[in-house]
């Protein structure tokens, strides 16, 4: 059974080691479903999905939003992953989620264009120690998306027309730290193509 030496991607949000790119579509079902039909292989090694018929294009842009969530977390134990199996995980992951309150992001076109990009992915800026973010991965794991990210190594396929939804679950081990989204391409890291803050208090 493979071993995790360091905490993976986190979301219950949120990519360490996956199955093939993933690839935004532009319709959704459940979060379930979404997660694991709307993402497929990424078929480029540039940062956009460039058409050759030798026309003009321009880039869609796009928007993060959540909905779902009252705000309020309650201080927890984070979740440690060193020594244990995916499936130890996901077991130690879906029992902590079971009692908290389930964060809908969704990731949507604001402005249509003609072209997507090949090798988005969601991130937390910063990576705060006391902050966990998991989600579901297309490979069906846990990751923790305050740490690597969400989705595969290389990036999902972000196409034009965009409208899908992850949850998420979000864990603080005492102490605040701002949570913030962001959608990068990872072609041009320093491009951020859409944020979103996950506003919350802790009881005092």
């Amino acid at each position: 059974m493979k071993k995790l030496n360091k905490v993976l991607v986190t979301t219950a949000l949120v990519a360490g080691s996956f199955s093939p790119a993933a690839a935004f579509a532009a319709t959704t079902n459940s979060p379930s479903d979404t997660l694991s039909n709307s993402l497929s292989n990424s078929g480029s090694n540039g940062s956009s999905l460039i058409p050759l018929d030798g026309t003009n294009h321009n880039f869609s842009t796009y928007k993060l939003t959540h909905s779902g969530f009252n705000g309020l977390v309650m201080p927890t134990n984070l979740i440690s992953v060193a020594n244990k199996s995916f499936d130890g995980i996901n077991q130690a992951v879906q029992d902590s989620v079971r009692s908290m309150q389930p964060i809908h992001l969704t990731l949507s076109t604001d402005k249509l264009g003609t072209m997507g990009y090949s090798n988005a992915k969601l991130k937390v800026a910063d990576s705060p120690s006391n902050v966990q973010l998991w989600a579901k991965n297309i490979d069906g794991n846990w990751v923790n998306v305050a740490d690597n990210g969400w989705g595969p190594v290389a990036g999902f396929r972000l196409n034009a027309q965009a409208n899908e939804s992850v949850v998420l679950y979000l864990m603080n081990s005492g102490s605040y730290s701002p949570v913030k989204l962001q959608l990068v391409d990872l072609k041009n890291p320093d491009k951020i193509l859409a944020e979103d803050d996950l506003t919350y208090t802790l009881p005092k």
